[in-house]
């Protein structure tokens, strides 16, 4: 099996709400991702867009509410079509701590070019605070299932050394995915700098995460995606091994050991930690 030697380059996509970003805080409280899966011809009947969102994390009782906007226009413009349903937990992710939320609905629009809000709303009906709105723009085609996800950032983890920021992206099935998804939403796989970062992800995320370390040549050298050199290293006794394909490293493996090492691993389906600098 030959390892992937080129990762996907995030598709280009900007925000429809009219705050400007700047630092990681702020990048990431607003952050967003699209993950479009468009096909098909043109005609006149409707397209059917399945909208998703991850919520990070989830406050109890919580519901995401999408809305389609006019190409270009602000969240608070009038809507084109709207739904709403509750934030529920995705499976695995019940860390009592920091847990997140999937929420997934459909809206049926014409063809043409939408801004997609997903704004979070508590248990009595009011705007949550704490979970500003995200936006991304999709295309919808006549006849056409497609599929846009959103990521919600809700105060996001903050490393008070660093200044950095970090979430985590949806479920997805490979390594090559995370990485984009995580450069969608702003940021990158997370690079790890010494064990204090190490730790300090361990007692905000569940185990088992992509990382931005991989082996682009399967010849078990592992690269940060940067390209920068890092001298810590926190392999698991026996890692990585030797096992084929596994060219990717994951963080956290071994429920048992307390120091969050790092596993070789083929593919997924796993979350990647995004981290905004």
């Amino acid at each position: 099996m030959q390892p992937n030697r080129l990762l996907p380059a995030a598709p280009s996509s900007r925000y429809v709400s009219r705050e400007t970003m700047s630092v990681g805080q702020q990048r990431a409280r607003c952050a967003f991702l699209t993950l479009l899966l468009c096909g098909g011809c043109g005609g006149e009947a409707n397209g059917r867009l399945e909208v998703g969102s991850v919520v990070a994390p989830l406050y109890a009782g919580v519901e995401v509410r999408y809305k389609a906007v006019a190409h270009g226009e602000a969240c608070d413009a009038p809507g084109e079509g709207e739904v709403s349903g509750p934030a529920s937990r995705g499976p695995g992710l019940d860390r009592l701590d920091y847990v997140f939320a999937f929420s997934r609905d459909y809206l049926e629009l014409p063809a043409g070019r939408y801004g997609i809000c997903a704004t979070v709303y508590d248990t009595r009906g009011q705007l949550e605070a704490r979970c500003p709105t995200s936006a991304i723009e999709v295309k919808v085609t006549a006849n056409v299932t497609s599929t846009a996800y959103i990521g919600i950032v809700c105060d996001p983890v903050l490393d008070e050394k660093t200044g950095h920021a970090y979430t985590v992206t949806p479920l997805v099935d490979s390594f090559g995915e995370a990485s984009t998804v995580a450069q969608q939403m702003g940021g990158h796989l997370v690079y790890i700098d010494d064990m204090d970062e190490n730790m300090m992800l361990g007692n905000h995320f569940s185990r088992r995460k992509w990382m931005g370390f991989w082996d682009p040549d399967g010849d078990r050298t592992f690269e940060w995606l940067d390209g920068k050199a890092r001298s810590f290293s926190n392999f698991c006794a026996g890692e990585p091994n030797t096992q084929a394909g596994e060219y990717y490293a994951e963080w956290g493996m071994g429920y048992a050991d307390t120091s969050y090492c790092w596993n070789n691993e083929a593919y997924g389906p796993r979350q990647g930690i995004v981290e905004f600098e």
